[in-house]
């Protein structure tokens, strides 16, 4: 083995390497989602319009997002001692690895999450119909909700997500990281 398959072999089973990409990852999904409410000094920055109305910034977050929870996961599997999956960014399979709890609404957000990985945040469309179907269902039953006394159909964001429950899934995973070593938090 070479220098760089040797290299290569260690950076997969370090736990550090995952945790501190996923911190990465939350520091940038925490700059991003600070600029959303600050659009006209970024926009002045930027030398750019923000066009937070596009929504295009909010997707973005939820990829960073999934991202950073993706690779917290994979922080504590490689803490067991076990390979971080290939070829996977199933945010719940990879928590449940993890042998990380989390509420029904909250694995239905770690879904949308996992969407924003694969494809919603990256491009117009999804691969299949089926994956489209999927997402808007769950965006439909997870952040939006009735107005009492009003028709069913019209309905309002619920703002089930944001910094507050992106930061409690992924304290959770940070948690179970440090349990799984101690020996890095003194």
């Amino acid at each position: 083995m070479d220098y760089y398959d040797s290299d290569f072999a260690r950076r997969k089973m370090e736990p550090m390497y995952w945790f501190n990409k996923s911190s990465e990852m939350r520091n940038s999904a925490g700059a991003l989602w600070f600029s959303l409410s600050n659009t006209e000094q970024v926009s002045e920055w930027l030398k750019s319009n923000c066009n937070i109305q596009s929504g295009a910034d909010y997707s973005v977050f939820d990829m960073l997002c999934g991202l950073s929870l993706e690779l917290i996961y994979k922080a504590v599997i490689v803490s067991k001692k076990q390979p971080p999956p290939d070829n996977t960014h199933e945010l719940n399979k990879l928590r449940v690895r993890a042998g990380i709890d989390a509420s029904k609404k909250e694995i239905a957000i770690l879904d949308i999450y996992t969407h924003s990985i694969y494809w919603q945040a990256k491009y117009p469309v999804a691969k299949k119909s089926e994956h489209h179907r999927n997402y808007v269902k769950l965006v439909d039953d997870n952040l939006y909700e009735s107005i009492p006394g009003l028709n069913p159909k019209i309905r309002k964001p619920n703002n089930a997500m944001g910094w507050e429950l992106f930061y409690k899934l992924w304290a959770d995973g940070a948690e179970s990281f440090e349990k799984a070593n101690p020996n890095l938090f003194g």
